[in-house]
């Protein structure tokens, strides 16, 4: 699951054509969807590999699903977010030895 948020700039985000990438191998997503997925400032957006609540721990407001495509490691692995080319933004983990590793079913890394 992750959730990406907005709040940076006065500019309206098209999350269409975003390239969602594992940093540790080659499993990677293009956002593609017949209606436009916008975040306006300081909104969020989610993406997960199931809009199903019960295939995703519960969350219920998953904006995009990206299937099968990619399948992030717990232990040692990133995110990465790229548009045209250009990445916009990396989150790496690596298991509890300089990125924390907290216990149960999920963490998020505050934008400010």
């Amino acid at each position: 699951m992750l959730a990406a948020v907005w709040p940076a700039s006065s500019s309206t985000l098209l999350l269409n054509g975003l390239v969602l990438s594992s940093s540790v191998d080659a499993d990677y997503h293009v956002v593609t969807s017949t209606e436009l997925l916008i975040v306006e400032p300081g909104e969020f957006f989610v993406f997960g590999g199931s809009d199903n609540p019960f295939d995703n721990g519960g969350v219920t407001n998953v904006g995009y699903a990206y299937g099968t495509d990619i399948s992030l490691a717990n232990e040692v692995d990133g995110i990465v977010i790229e548009a045209d080319g250009l990445v916009l933004d990396v989150v790496e983990w690596d298991d509890g030895v300089t990125f924390p590793d907290v216990n149960g079913a999920s963490m998020s890394l505050d934008p400010s």
